[in-house]
């Protein structure tokens, strides 16, 4: 018997003194749960219209712990209620919650990088997906692990409000997590807490923990301008272009594409050109400049 993994296959050997059909099927149940090509490996989970669920291998995220700008504290906090819950054999829930760009994916990348350098499996679903199946895959190929549910807000909104059309398959998932034969830890993010169910934000037993993601201060934007650009070679005076700007980590990973550009084109080092790329970024967003092209498409 075996899986088939694009052009890569894996052979799963079956003892020949199996006693009768019923331990030859136990055999078989536990290899494929064992020893199949998605354990270990971390999962792009995706909406297929035909099978309601569809997987693909990525390559193990490249972000770690050491690339996350959090106070020490919280790194570890992270740390105990995902990794280590797995090691001890317990389920646990983790909810993500800010506005966009704050780094909520970020940190949920850094813990698949950790669960999966540990030797366990982790799973990256985005948008509404079969839980149904979803949950009957974990069962039987890839527990114990992570499962990442990214935007939880688009089907699990507030069931007076919303639209909970996935909403009781969603719930049922996360309620089986204690029947089943290995531990899961499921981190959810949302950008709108607000819509979100009672039964999922205030309810212990789904999700222990909420950890709100804000936008970073002066502090942590400099954090993340030595990040991003190197240490030291964006002096402080310049970093400081990015102060009391309302910034976000995603809009200083987007200074940092934009300077690298200008500097290519000017032949010139980032550091030269880390303010024109700063004006640029919050240029284009911001609401008068784009009030200005809107009037200025209407005039044309």
């Amino acid at each position: 018997m075996e899986f088939v993994n694009g052009r890569d296959k894996q052979c799963i050997t079956l003892a020949s003194d199996a006693a009768d059909l019923s331990t030859l099927q136990k055999q078989i149940d536990e290899e494929l749960r064992l020893r199949n090509p998605y354990r270990g490996k971390f999962i792009h989970v995706m909406e297929d219209p035909a099978d309601g669920i569809r997987f693909e291998i990525l390559s193990k995220p490249v972000e770690t712990m050491d690339d996350l700008i959090l106070d020490s504290a919280v790194k570890t906090d992270l740390l105990d209620n995902t990794l280590l819950q797995l090691q001890l054999g317990m389920n646990n829930g983790l909810i993500f919650a800010g506005a966009p760009g704050t780094g909520k994916s970020l940190a949920a990348k850094t813990i698949c990088r950790s669960v999966l350098d540990a030797g366990y499996s982790a799973l990256f679903a985005e948008g509404r997906v079969s839980f149904e199946r979803l949950d009957e895959m974990v069962r039987q190929f890839i527990g114990p692990c992570v499962i990442v549910l990214e935007d939880i807000d688009t089907f699990a909104e507030d069931r007076i409000k919303g639209r909970p059309t996935a909403f009781a398959d969603f719930l049922q998932f996360m309620s089986g997590m204690a029947e089943r034969p290995d531990p899961i830890v499921v981190v959810a993010t949302t950008n709108h807490l607000e819509l979100l169910d009672a039964a999922v934000k205030n309810r212990p037993a789904r999700f222990n923990r909420r950890y709100d993601f804000k936008a970073p201060d002066n502090v942590f934007l400099d954090q993340m301008i030595d990040a991003m650009f190197g240490p030291g070679v964006i002096p402080a005076a310049t970093k400081s272009l990015c102060h009391d700007r309302d910034f976000t980590g995603a809009h200083i990973n987007e200074i940092r594409r934009t300077a690298k550009t200008i500097a290519h084109k000017l032949g010139k080092p980032v550091q030269e050109v880390f303010a024109e790329a700063v004006d640029r970024v919050s240029g284009h967003f911001s609401p008068e400049l784009k009030m200005l092209g809107f009037a200025a498409r209407k005039r044309g």
